[in-house]
């Protein structure tokens, strides 16, 4: 089993994306998340030849391109809308050079049953790997564990990627969606090893607040989620592949970014296996 040490850049978001692949690489990650709008303002004003020279002096790879939201239950009659989002994603996928896609599935509506969400979710999963394929691109497909999300719950991501049934779509597990979700370790376990692709790491705190949102998470060991248990399991599994910090937390926004990436990266050092 190799755990690869990422980053995910909404949890430095206070420096340029230059400057956070440079921090990065100097802080000892091995790879990098990066976000979609700021990887869009990069290109603006720069180009592949820059980037690709960006990434081997500094020895570093991206993990994946983060995300492409709310795709799960938008309508048939302006689905072309997230097919071309889609596209221009995975265009910017290729100039980044990585070849996975995070995708998160739209917030609940009222008119959807828990068997229409696997359904229609599965229906648009498959049509958006139909146009990622042009590209060489994986979708993965994170369950988002907060209430108001249509998939919290990690067995009905299985159930949907099952149901897709594509070798170029699969699972990310985020720990903070993950134990928010009420998921049990067991059912982690039992997925496909070949259909878990990325993990994220994330605390949470031990008596959550009543207004949760994401900017209540916290770095690994700085909360009260078992994740060294869970790690365990990622070794029990057999898992390799990025285990990647990925926090919207204002606290850590406000540090220098070489401060805040130090600190990530002793954060998920400490949950290495030994």
């Amino acid at each position: 089993m190799t755990l690869v040490p990422s980053l995910n850049q909404a949890t430095v978001a206070q420096c340029s994306t230059e400057e956070f692949v440079r921090v990065c690489a100097k802080e000892g990650f091995d790879q990098v998340e990066l976000r979609f709008e700021a990887t869009e303002s990069y290109f603006a004003t720069r180009g592949a030849d820059e980037w690709g020279a960006l990434l081997q002096d500094n020895n570093i790879k991206v993990a994946s391109l983060n995300s492409l939201e709310h795709f799960s239950l938008m309508p048939d009659s302006s689905y072309r809308l997230m097919e071309e989002k889609t596209r221009f994603m995975c265009s910017l996928c290729s100039l980044l050079d990585t070849d996975l896609l995070v995708v998160v599935p739209s917030y609940r509506r009222p008119n959807f049953s828990p068997q229409q969400v696997v359904e229609k979710t599965a229906a648009n999963l498959e049509r958006l790997a139909r146009v990622a394929e042009d590209f060489g691109v994986r979708l993965g497909f994170e369950p988002i564990g907060l209430p108001w999300y249509s998939v919290r719950s990690w067995e009905t991501g299985v159930r949907i990627v099952d149901q897709v049934g594509r070798d170029d779509v699969g699972l990310v597990v985020d720990t903070w969606n993950f134990y928010l979700g009420e998921n049990r370790l067991d059912e982690l376990r039992a997925t496909p090893i070949e259909k878990l692709w990325m993990v994220h790491l994330v605390d949470a705190p031990r008596e959550l607040p009543p207004n949760l949102t994401d900017g209540h998470r916290l770095l690994p060991g700085e909360g009260g989620l078992a994740l060294k248990e869970f790690v365990g399991v990622l070794s029990q599994m057999g898992y390799s592949g990025a285990v990647s910090v990925e926090l919207f937390n204002e606290e850590l926004w406000s540090k220098r970014p070489q401060d805040a990436v130090r600190r990530s990266f002793c954060a998920v050092e400490t949950l290495m296996p030994s």
